[in-house]
Protein backbone atom coordinates (compact mmCIF):
# COMPACT_ATOMS: atom_id res chain seq x y z
CA UNK A 1 0.00 0.00 0.00
CA UNK A 2 3.01 2.32 -0.22
CA UNK A 3 1.70 3.76 -3.47
CA UNK A 4 -1.65 4.76 -1.96
CA UNK A 5 -2.79 8.13 -3.27
CA UNK A 6 -5.59 10.47 -2.31
CA UNK A 7 -8.50 11.61 -4.45
CA UNK A 8 -6.99 14.88 -5.70
CA UNK A 9 -3.79 13.13 -6.76
CA UNK A 10 -5.72 10.43 -8.62
CA UNK A 11 -7.81 13.00 -10.49
CA UNK A 12 -4.63 14.87 -11.47
CA UNK A 13 -3.13 11.63 -12.78
CA UNK A 14 -6.28 10.75 -14.72
CA UNK A 15 -6.38 14.23 -16.28
CA UNK A 16 -2.93 13.57 -17.76
CA UNK A 17 -4.43 10.62 -19.63
CA UNK A 18 -7.00 12.90 -21.27
CA UNK A 19 -4.39 15.03 -23.04
CA UNK A 20 -3.58 12.40 -25.68
CA UNK A 21 -6.98 12.92 -27.33
CA UNK A 22 -6.46 16.51 -28.49
CA UNK A 23 -4.73 17.10 -31.81
CA UNK A 24 -4.96 19.33 -34.86
CA UNK A 25 -7.32 17.89 -37.51
CA UNK A 26 -5.71 16.66 -40.71
CA UNK A 27 -6.70 18.64 -43.80
CA UNK A 28 -7.52 15.60 -45.91
CA UNK A 29 -9.78 13.83 -43.39
CA UNK A 30 -13.54 14.40 -43.53
CA UNK A 31 -15.21 15.85 -40.45
CA UNK A 32 -17.54 12.82 -40.60
CA UNK A 33 -14.54 10.66 -39.72
CA UNK A 34 -13.82 12.86 -36.71
CA UNK A 35 -17.41 12.58 -35.53
CA UNK A 36 -17.00 8.81 -35.87
CA UNK A 37 -13.93 8.94 -33.63
CA UNK A 38 -15.87 11.02 -31.10
CA UNK A 39 -18.70 8.51 -31.19
CA UNK A 40 -16.23 5.70 -30.47
CA UNK A 41 -14.83 7.57 -27.46
CA UNK A 42 -18.30 8.17 -26.03
CA UNK A 43 -19.30 4.54 -26.60
CA UNK A 44 -16.19 3.32 -24.76
CA UNK A 45 -16.98 5.66 -21.86
CA UNK A 46 -20.50 4.24 -21.55
CA UNK A 47 -19.18 0.67 -21.65
CA UNK A 48 -16.80 1.43 -18.78
CA UNK A 49 -19.57 3.16 -16.84
CA UNK A 50 -21.76 0.06 -17.27
CA UNK A 51 -18.89 -2.02 -15.83
CA UNK A 52 -18.62 0.38 -12.83
CA UNK A 53 -15.07 1.26 -13.94
CA UNK A 54 -15.16 4.87 -12.75
CA UNK A 55 -11.56 5.79 -13.55
CA UNK A 56 -11.60 4.70 -17.19
CA UNK A 57 -15.14 6.04 -17.69
CA UNK A 58 -14.02 9.45 -16.37
CA UNK A 59 -11.06 9.57 -18.76
CA UNK A 60 -13.06 8.47 -21.79
CA UNK A 61 -15.90 10.95 -21.16
CA UNK A 62 -13.29 13.66 -20.69
CA UNK A 63 -11.45 12.57 -23.86
CA UNK A 64 -14.70 12.68 -25.80
CA UNK A 65 -15.46 16.23 -24.64
CA UNK A 66 -11.89 17.36 -25.23
CA UNK A 67 -11.83 15.83 -28.70
CA UNK A 68 -15.05 17.61 -29.67
CA UNK A 69 -14.07 20.99 -28.21
CA UNK A 70 -10.48 21.10 -29.49
CA UNK A 71 -10.21 18.89 -32.57
CA UNK A 72 -13.64 18.77 -34.20
CA UNK A 73 -14.30 22.46 -33.46
CA UNK A 74 -11.05 23.31 -35.27
CA UNK A 75 -11.97 21.37 -38.42
CA UNK A 76 -12.45 23.49 -41.52
CA UNK A 77 -15.94 22.02 -42.09
CA UNK A 78 -17.15 22.53 -38.50
CA UNK A 79 -19.29 25.58 -39.36
CA UNK A 80 -20.63 24.26 -42.67
CA UNK A 81 -24.44 24.29 -42.75
CA UNK A 82 -24.65 20.66 -43.89
CA UNK A 83 -23.18 19.56 -40.54
CA UNK A 84 -25.38 21.78 -38.33
CA UNK A 85 -27.57 18.90 -37.16
CA UNK A 86 -24.71 16.64 -36.08
CA UNK A 87 -22.88 19.59 -34.52
CA UNK A 88 -25.91 20.42 -32.37
CA UNK A 89 -26.24 16.76 -31.39
CA UNK A 90 -22.62 16.50 -30.30
CA UNK A 91 -22.71 19.79 -28.43
CA UNK A 92 -25.45 18.29 -26.29
CA UNK A 93 -23.46 15.05 -25.90
CA UNK A 94 -20.45 17.11 -24.85
CA UNK A 95 -22.45 18.93 -22.16
CA UNK A 96 -23.79 15.63 -20.85
CA UNK A 97 -20.29 14.12 -20.80
CA UNK A 98 -18.86 17.04 -18.85
CA UNK A 99 -21.66 16.71 -16.29
CA UNK A 100 -20.90 12.99 -16.07
CA UNK A 101 -17.23 13.84 -15.51
CA UNK A 102 -18.15 16.05 -12.56
CA UNK A 103 -20.21 13.27 -11.00
CA UNK A 104 -17.45 10.70 -11.55
CA UNK A 105 -14.82 13.10 -10.24
CA UNK A 106 -16.61 13.34 -6.89
CA UNK A 107 -17.07 9.56 -6.71
CA UNK A 108 -13.39 8.93 -7.52
CA UNK A 109 -12.22 11.47 -4.94
CA UNK A 110 -14.46 9.91 -2.28
CA UNK A 111 -13.19 6.44 -3.21
CA UNK A 112 -9.48 7.22 -2.95
CA UNK A 113 -9.78 9.52 0.06
CA UNK A 114 -11.71 6.73 1.73
CA UNK A 115 -8.96 4.21 0.91
CA UNK A 116 -6.33 6.51 2.42
CA UNK A 117 -8.41 7.04 5.59
CA UNK A 118 -9.20 3.34 5.95
CA UNK A 119 -5.51 2.48 5.55
CA UNK A 120 -4.56 5.04 8.21
CA UNK A 121 -7.22 3.77 10.61
CA UNK A 122 -6.04 0.19 10.16
CA UNK A 123 -2.46 1.18 10.83
CA UNK A 124 -3.61 3.09 13.89
CA UNK A 125 -5.55 0.08 15.17
CA UNK A 126 -2.54 -2.20 14.60
CA UNK A 127 -0.34 0.25 16.45
CA UNK A 128 -2.59 0.44 19.51
CA UNK A 129 -2.78 -3.36 19.68
CA UNK A 130 0.99 -3.91 19.62
CA UNK A 131 2.06 -5.72 22.87
CA UNK A 132 4.26 -3.74 25.25
CA UNK A 133 7.69 -5.07 26.11
CA UNK A 134 7.74 -6.45 29.69
CA UNK A 135 9.62 -4.39 32.26
CA UNK A 136 13.00 -5.86 33.32
CA UNK A 137 12.82 -8.01 36.49
CA UNK A 138 14.92 -6.98 39.46
CA UNK A 139 15.70 -8.31 42.93
CA UNK A 140 13.16 -6.41 45.06
CA UNK A 141 14.92 -7.36 48.28
CA UNK A 142 18.16 -5.74 47.18
CA UNK A 143 16.68 -2.66 45.57
CA UNK A 144 15.46 0.33 47.55
CA UNK A 145 11.76 0.97 47.40
CA UNK A 146 10.77 3.26 44.52
CA UNK A 147 9.57 6.72 45.45
CA UNK A 148 5.91 7.49 44.93
CA UNK A 149 5.23 9.33 41.64
CA UNK A 150 4.75 13.01 41.91
CA UNK A 151 1.13 14.15 41.41
CA UNK A 152 2.09 16.43 38.51
CA UNK A 153 3.54 13.64 36.33
CA UNK A 154 1.12 12.58 33.50
CA UNK A 155 -0.03 8.95 33.46
CA UNK A 156 1.78 6.62 31.06
CA UNK A 157 -1.46 6.10 29.11
CA UNK A 158 -1.70 9.81 28.26
CA UNK A 159 1.83 9.88 26.87
CA UNK A 160 1.11 6.88 24.66
CA UNK A 161 -2.18 8.34 23.48
CA UNK A 162 -0.39 11.53 22.43
CA UNK A 163 2.16 9.46 20.48
CA UNK A 164 -0.58 7.39 18.81
CA UNK A 165 -2.52 10.47 17.75
CA UNK A 166 0.61 11.98 16.20
CA UNK A 167 1.38 8.70 14.46
CA UNK A 168 -2.13 8.60 12.96
CA UNK A 169 -1.59 11.99 11.34
CA UNK A 170 1.75 10.81 9.97
CA UNK A 171 0.03 7.81 8.41
CA UNK A 172 -2.34 10.10 6.52
CA UNK A 173 0.56 11.71 4.71
CA UNK A 174 1.17 10.37 1.20
CA UNK A 175 4.69 8.98 0.86
CA UNK A 176 6.82 10.41 -1.93
CA UNK A 177 7.52 8.09 -4.82
CA UNK A 178 11.08 6.95 -5.15
CA UNK A 179 12.85 8.75 -7.96
CA UNK A 180 14.66 6.72 -10.56
CA UNK A 181 18.43 6.64 -10.17
CA UNK A 182 19.88 8.57 -13.16
CA UNK A 183 22.90 6.26 -13.14
CA UNK A 184 20.76 3.12 -13.27
CA UNK A 185 20.48 1.74 -16.78
CA UNK A 186 18.13 -0.94 -18.06
CA UNK A 187 19.28 -2.86 -21.11
CA UNK A 188 16.71 -4.65 -23.23
CA UNK A 189 16.52 -5.85 -26.78
CA UNK A 190 14.31 -3.83 -29.12
CA UNK A 191 11.75 -5.53 -31.35
CA UNK A 192 12.71 -5.73 -35.01
CA UNK A 193 10.63 -3.36 -37.11
CA UNK A 194 10.22 -3.76 -40.87
CA UNK A 195 12.30 -1.31 -42.85
CA UNK A 196 11.50 0.59 -46.03
CA UNK A 197 13.79 0.62 -48.99
CA UNK A 198 14.95 3.90 -50.47
CA UNK A 199 12.81 5.10 -53.33
CA UNK A 200 9.32 6.28 -54.08
CA UNK A 201 7.41 3.20 -52.90
CA UNK A 202 7.45 1.47 -49.55
CA UNK A 203 8.91 -2.02 -49.33
CA UNK A 204 10.10 -3.96 -46.26
CA UNK A 205 13.01 -6.35 -45.98
CA UNK A 206 12.24 -10.09 -45.90
CA UNK A 207 13.78 -10.57 -42.46
CA UNK A 208 11.80 -7.69 -41.04
CA UNK A 209 8.57 -9.06 -42.48
CA UNK A 210 9.14 -12.32 -40.65
CA UNK A 211 9.61 -10.45 -37.37
CA UNK A 212 6.18 -8.86 -37.75
CA UNK A 213 4.16 -11.88 -38.81
CA UNK A 214 1.54 -13.08 -36.36
CA UNK A 215 0.75 -16.79 -36.29
CA UNK A 216 -2.71 -18.05 -35.30
CA UNK A 217 -2.81 -19.35 -31.75
CA UNK A 218 0.29 -17.46 -30.73
CA UNK A 219 0.95 -14.12 -29.09
CA UNK A 220 3.62 -11.98 -30.67
CA UNK A 221 5.77 -10.79 -27.78
CA UNK A 222 8.60 -8.41 -28.65
CA UNK A 223 11.14 -7.62 -25.95
CA UNK A 224 9.66 -5.08 -23.51
CA UNK A 225 10.91 -1.53 -23.55
CA UNK A 226 12.73 -0.12 -20.54
CA UNK A 227 10.16 0.90 -17.93
CA UNK A 228 10.33 3.72 -15.40
CA UNK A 229 11.22 2.83 -11.84
CA UNK A 230 7.58 3.06 -10.79
CA UNK A 231 4.47 3.81 -12.82
CA UNK A 232 1.65 5.85 -11.32
CA UNK A 233 -1.61 4.12 -10.49
CA UNK A 234 -3.45 6.02 -13.22
CA UNK A 235 -0.82 5.15 -15.83
CA UNK A 236 -1.09 1.48 -14.86
CA UNK A 237 -4.85 1.65 -15.46
CA UNK A 238 -4.19 2.53 -19.09
CA UNK A 239 -1.66 -0.10 -20.05
CA UNK A 240 -2.56 -1.87 -23.29
CA UNK A 241 -5.55 -4.10 -22.73
CA UNK A 242 -5.54 -7.63 -24.18
CA UNK A 243 -7.26 -7.94 -27.55
CA UNK A 244 -8.62 -11.29 -28.72
CA UNK A 245 -10.06 -12.40 -32.03
CA UNK A 246 -11.00 -15.65 -33.71
CA UNK A 247 -8.29 -16.86 -36.11
CA UNK A 248 -10.98 -17.75 -38.67
CA UNK A 249 -11.65 -14.04 -39.24
CA UNK A 250 -8.58 -13.74 -41.46
CA UNK A 251 -9.47 -16.59 -43.82
CA UNK A 252 -13.11 -15.50 -43.94
CA UNK A 253 -11.99 -12.00 -44.91
CA UNK A 254 -9.91 -13.46 -47.76
CA UNK A 255 -13.04 -15.20 -49.00
CA UNK A 256 -14.95 -11.89 -49.08
CA UNK A 257 -11.97 -10.26 -50.82
CA UNK A 258 -11.29 -13.07 -53.32
CA UNK A 259 -12.86 -11.39 -56.37
CA UNK A 260 -10.86 -8.20 -55.81
CA UNK A 261 -7.71 -10.19 -55.09
CA UNK A 262 -7.96 -12.00 -58.43
CA UNK A 263 -8.29 -8.60 -60.11
CA UNK A 264 -5.25 -7.28 -58.18
CA UNK A 265 -7.41 -4.81 -56.22
CA UNK A 266 -7.16 -4.20 -52.48
CA UNK A 267 -10.04 -4.83 -50.08
CA UNK A 268 -10.43 -3.35 -46.62
CA UNK A 269 -12.67 -4.00 -43.63
CA UNK A 270 -13.23 -2.44 -40.22
CA UNK A 271 -12.62 -4.61 -37.14
CA UNK A 272 -15.35 -4.02 -34.57
CA UNK A 273 -16.19 -5.42 -31.16
CA UNK A 274 -16.82 -4.73 -27.50
CA UNK A 275 -15.12 -4.37 -24.14
CA UNK A 276 -15.71 -7.24 -21.70
CA UNK A 277 -14.15 -6.84 -18.26
CA UNK A 278 -11.38 -4.69 -19.74
CA UNK A 279 -10.63 -7.18 -22.52
CA UNK A 280 -11.21 -6.19 -26.15
CA UNK A 281 -13.02 -8.75 -28.30
CA UNK A 282 -13.37 -8.50 -32.08
CA UNK A 283 -16.85 -9.78 -32.85
CA UNK A 284 -17.62 -8.20 -36.23
CA UNK A 285 -15.97 -7.16 -39.49
CA UNK A 286 -17.65 -4.46 -41.55
CA UNK A 287 -16.86 -4.07 -45.25
CA UNK A 288 -17.92 -0.49 -46.04
CA UNK A 289 -18.39 0.92 -49.50
CA UNK A 290 -14.90 1.53 -50.86
CA UNK A 291 -12.84 2.60 -53.83
CA UNK A 292 -9.61 0.68 -54.38
CA UNK A 293 -6.62 0.13 -56.65
CA UNK A 294 -3.77 -2.39 -56.59
CA UNK A 295 -2.11 -0.58 -53.68
CA UNK A 296 -4.73 1.74 -52.11
CA UNK A 297 -8.20 1.43 -50.61
CA UNK A 298 -10.42 4.34 -49.49
CA UNK A 299 -13.67 3.84 -47.58
CA UNK A 300 -16.79 5.75 -48.56
CA UNK A 301 -20.23 6.46 -47.07
CA UNK A 302 -18.86 6.23 -43.53
CA UNK A 303 -22.22 7.36 -42.17
CA UNK A 304 -23.48 3.82 -42.88
CA UNK A 305 -20.68 2.38 -40.74
CA UNK A 306 -21.51 4.74 -37.85
CA UNK A 307 -25.19 3.81 -38.04
CA UNK A 308 -24.41 0.08 -38.00
CA UNK A 309 -22.05 0.44 -35.03
CA UNK A 310 -24.63 2.43 -33.10
CA UNK A 311 -27.29 -0.19 -33.83
CA UNK A 312 -25.14 -3.12 -32.64
CA UNK A 313 -23.24 -1.26 -29.89
CA UNK A 314 -19.84 -1.84 -31.54
CA UNK A 315 -16.59 0.06 -31.21
CA UNK A 316 -13.76 0.16 -33.76
CA UNK A 317 -10.77 -1.99 -32.80
CA UNK A 318 -8.72 -1.63 -35.99
CA UNK A 319 -8.86 -2.61 -39.64
CA UNK A 320 -7.89 -5.38 -42.02
CA UNK A 321 -6.86 -5.10 -45.67
CA UNK A 322 -5.25 -7.09 -48.45
CA UNK A 323 -2.04 -6.64 -50.41
CA UNK A 324 -3.01 -8.68 -53.49
CA UNK A 325 0.45 -8.68 -55.08
CA UNK A 326 2.71 -7.11 -52.46
CA UNK A 327 4.35 -8.37 -49.30
CA UNK A 328 3.02 -8.14 -45.76
CA UNK A 329 3.88 -4.68 -44.37
CA UNK A 330 2.44 -1.21 -43.62
CA UNK A 331 2.99 1.38 -46.34
CA UNK A 332 3.21 5.10 -45.58
CA UNK A 333 -0.46 5.42 -46.58
CA UNK A 334 -1.31 2.50 -44.28
CA UNK A 335 0.53 4.26 -41.43
CA UNK A 336 -1.53 7.41 -41.81
CA UNK A 337 -4.71 5.35 -42.03
CA UNK A 338 -3.88 3.36 -38.92
CA UNK A 339 -2.81 6.47 -37.02
CA UNK A 340 -6.42 7.66 -36.91
CA UNK A 341 -7.43 4.31 -35.40
CA UNK A 342 -4.64 4.12 -32.85
CA UNK A 343 -5.08 7.62 -31.40
CA UNK A 344 -8.72 6.70 -30.83
CA UNK A 345 -7.90 3.26 -29.43
CA UNK A 346 -4.27 2.58 -28.37
CA UNK A 347 -4.84 -1.18 -28.75
CA UNK A 348 -6.14 -0.84 -32.33
CA UNK A 349 -4.49 -3.25 -34.75
CA UNK A 350 -3.84 -3.40 -38.48
CA UNK A 351 -4.11 -6.86 -40.03
CA UNK A 352 -2.43 -7.20 -43.42
CA UNK A 353 -3.24 -10.16 -45.67
CA UNK A 354 -0.78 -10.89 -48.50
CA UNK A 355 -2.13 -14.15 -49.98
CA UNK A 356 0.53 -14.45 -52.70
CA UNK A 357 3.53 -14.00 -50.36
CA UNK A 358 5.21 -15.69 -47.40
CA UNK A 359 4.38 -14.80 -44.70
CA UNK A 360 0.87 -14.18 -45.93
CA UNK A 361 -0.48 -12.32 -42.89
CA UNK A 362 0.64 -10.04 -40.07
CA UNK A 363 -0.79 -8.08 -37.14
CA UNK A 364 0.81 -4.68 -36.54
CA UNK A 365 0.52 -1.34 -34.79
CA UNK A 366 2.42 1.95 -34.75
CA UNK A 367 5.35 2.37 -32.37
CA UNK A 368 5.58 5.32 -29.91
CA UNK A 369 8.14 6.91 -32.23
CA UNK A 370 5.74 6.44 -35.13
CA UNK A 371 2.88 8.12 -33.28
CA UNK A 372 5.10 11.08 -32.49
CA UNK A 373 6.31 11.35 -36.09
CA UNK A 374 2.93 10.98 -37.77
CA UNK A 375 1.13 13.59 -35.68
CA UNK A 376 3.07 16.36 -37.49
CA UNK A 377 3.08 14.78 -40.96
CA UNK A 378 0.50 16.21 -43.38
CA UNK A 379 1.89 14.58 -46.53
CA UNK A 380 -0.36 12.39 -48.64
CA UNK A 381 0.25 9.55 -51.07
CA UNK A 382 3.30 7.27 -50.87
CA UNK A 383 6.19 9.07 -49.18
CA UNK A 384 9.16 8.42 -46.92
CA UNK A 385 9.35 9.15 -43.20
CA UNK A 386 12.45 9.72 -41.11
CA UNK A 387 13.40 6.56 -39.17
CA UNK A 388 10.79 4.73 -41.22
CA UNK A 389 12.08 1.32 -40.10
CA UNK A 390 11.08 2.15 -36.50
CA UNK A 391 7.59 3.58 -37.02
CA UNK A 392 5.65 0.31 -36.84
CA UNK A 393 6.04 -3.30 -35.83
CA UNK A 394 4.49 -6.46 -34.35
CA UNK A 395 1.99 -6.35 -31.51
CA UNK A 396 2.41 -7.78 -28.02
CA UNK A 397 -1.13 -7.57 -26.61
CA UNK A 398 -3.06 -9.72 -29.12
CA UNK A 399 -4.33 -13.26 -28.77
CA UNK A 400 -5.33 -14.98 -32.01
CA UNK A 401 -7.68 -17.64 -30.69
CA UNK A 402 -7.79 -20.99 -32.52
CA UNK A 403 -9.76 -22.85 -29.86
CA UNK A 404 -13.35 -24.06 -30.04
CA UNK A 405 -14.27 -21.34 -27.56
CA UNK A 406 -12.89 -18.53 -29.72
CA UNK A 407 -15.12 -15.44 -29.88
CA UNK A 408 -17.95 -15.70 -32.40
CA UNK A 409 -17.94 -13.10 -35.17
CA UNK A 410 -20.11 -11.80 -37.96
CA UNK A 411 -19.39 -10.06 -41.30
CA UNK A 412 -21.42 -7.08 -42.53
CA UNK A 413 -20.84 -6.38 -46.23
CA UNK A 414 -22.05 -2.86 -47.06
CA UNK A 415 -20.43 -2.67 -50.51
Amino acid sequence: MDDLIDGDTMIAELNKQVQVAARKPADGLSIVKYYDIASQLERQAKMYLADSDMERAYVMFFRFSSFFLTTIAAHKSYKDSEFTKIKTEYRQKCDESLKQCETLKKEIKDKYDGLVMAHAEKRLADLTLEPKAPAPQSDLSAAPSAPAPEPSAPPAEDVESTFVRQKSWDLLKIPEQKKADPEEKVVSASPAYPSLRAGGKDEPSAAAIRSGAALPGQKVTPAPAAAPAKASRATALFNLRPLTFNADIMNEFLRYASANTRANIETCGILCGQIKKNELLITAVVLPKQKATSDTCVTQMEEELITLQDKHNLITLGWIHTHPSQTCFLSSIDLHTHYSYQIMMPEAIAIVMAPSKVPNRGVFNISPLGLDSLKDCNRTGFHQHKNSDKLWGPVSHVNIDTSRNAPAFKFYDLR
